[in-house]
């Protein structure tokens, strides 16, 4: 008898629901149909065959049913709750962020070359203040936020990492960091588990060192912290930037990761830098390199089990799949103003952390989430885009990445210029 996860978290939106399972730290949108699904089947029915086994599947796989959970008609009574409950609707957004990305600090203790972020050495270091932070903390509880993703520059270099962690664990906040690693020590390894942290990210863009090179200096540093992670026992995923000189290498990326206990492998798309003057346009992949790509991540996920994740700004990757079946599978494409806003040390908001045209201040994310002009451009995707974009049966759950385009010079609705379906 299948039952929902008790350590499930369900939230209300206006059509629907969304169901976080912390321990995996998925995330699954469920319409009203979705939710009337999940009762049938909580009730003893299998549904017929309107519904996608895909969908079943998924859900079994993010953890939000299982064998053994809350008590068949607790269960029920959780979906009747979230079936009768009525709250404002934002067009084509959530009710408020389900993540919060959170920089904790402008600085860094390495400069990459096409780092999107971090200044170095910068000219006035910032660290986000603990005050700022309970304030940020506090009403993302109000609200039901699901998940802090701590970055910056670089996230450990800020002296209350540990405290911010289990603050805000202490919330029901899954809380997850990403790092280059240099001062991931075992010590500090266990410290964060014991924490609270949910999962770590170690930036490492090629497991052969040359080549790693060319994009970060630390991959000797960054092995020592995955090893870290295996010793203490901490879950570690493999944040990958994917340019035009590695993508051909990310078979042995993944057999590495696969093989140091990783729990996953997310691909980063590069996006417009601080300190390098063209570089963006020397190293992303042209749309005839995405088709290349294409092929190639095809081949891995048949050959290895290790999940391979993509960047939202990477949706457009996925062009084979149903985009029905994409999108109740939690692919949304661009999440900035519909799934999550980023907010600097200073207490500044913006849509995401590459498209730095400021919505708020103070932390006050809400306000932002719900009065911005900005973000309603963004939500407005679907209905303005120019170009290839408006007949594409992918438009729902990709739209490209605004931040890549702007920053070549197109317009804020035109096509994103790197995308594979315009030369398949």
């Amino acid at each position: 008898m299948l039952n929902l996860n008790p350590k499930a978290i369900f939230r209300p939106e206006a059509r629907g629901a969304l169901a976080f399972n912390p321990e995996s730290a998925e995330t699954v949108y469920l319409d009203r149909e979705g939710l009337s699904f999940i009762r049938e089947i909580l009730s003893g029915s299998f549904p017929g065959a309107g519904f996608l086994l895909s969908f079943f599947l998924y859900l079994r796989n993010c953890g939000i049913l299982v064998e053994k959970g809350r008590h068949s008609r607790d269960s029920i009574e959780i979906i009747d709750t979230l079936l009768e409950t009525r709250i404002p609707h934002i067009d084509n957004s959530l009710s408020v962020p389900e993540t919060l990305h959170l920089a904790l600090t402008n600085t860094c203790d390495q400069t990459c070359t096409g780092c999107f972020y971090s200044r170095g050495k910068a000219d006035q270091e910032i660290y986000m203040a603990a005050e700022l932070f309970q304030h940020i903390l506090d009403m993302a509880s109000r609200h039901h936020v699901f998940q802090f993703a701590f970055g910056g520059g670089e996230p450990l270099l800020h002296p209350r990492i540990l405290e911010f962690v289990k603050r805000s664990r202490d919330k029901n906040i899954v809380p997850n960091i990403t790092t280059n690693g240099n001062r991931l020590t075992p010590e500090l390894a266990r410290d964060l588990k014991e924490a609270g942290l949910g999962q770590i990210q170690i930036s490492l863009d090629a497991a052969d060192e040359d080549l790693n090179e060319k994009t970060r200096p630390n991959h000797a540093a960054a092995l020592k912290a995955v090893a870290a992670c295996w010793d203490s026992d901490l879950r570690f995923g493999i944040n990958a930037l994917v340019t035009r000189e590695n993508f051909r290498k990310l078979p042995s990326l993944v057999d590495f990761s696969e093989k140091a206990g990783a729990s996953g492998i997310n691909l980063l798309r590069p996006k417009p830098p601080v300190l390098s003057s063209g570089w963006l346009e020397r190293v992303s992949l042209t749309p005839e390199d995405n088709l290349q790509f294409h092929r190639l991540l095809r081949k891995v996920s048949r050959k290895n089990t290790i999940p391979v994740t993509l960047d939202q700004s990477l949706s457009f990757l996925a062009f084979h799949r149903n985009p029905e079946e994409l999108y109740r599978s939690g692919v949304w494409g661009c999440g900035a103003g519909r799934r999550f806003l980023t907010i600097d040390p200073s207490g500044t908001i913006y849509p995401c952390s590459h498209f730095r045209e400021a919505i708020g201040s103070n932390g006050d994310f809400v306000q932002a989430w719900k009065n911005s002009a900005v973000l309603e451009k963004f939500r407005g995707l679907e209905h303005n885009m120019n170009g290839h974009c408006q007949g594409c049966k992918m438009l729902r759950v990709c739209r490209g990445c605004r931040a890549m385009v702007k920053e070549l010079g197109a317009g804020f609705m035109d096509p994103d210029p790197h995308c594979p379906v315009q030369a398949n």
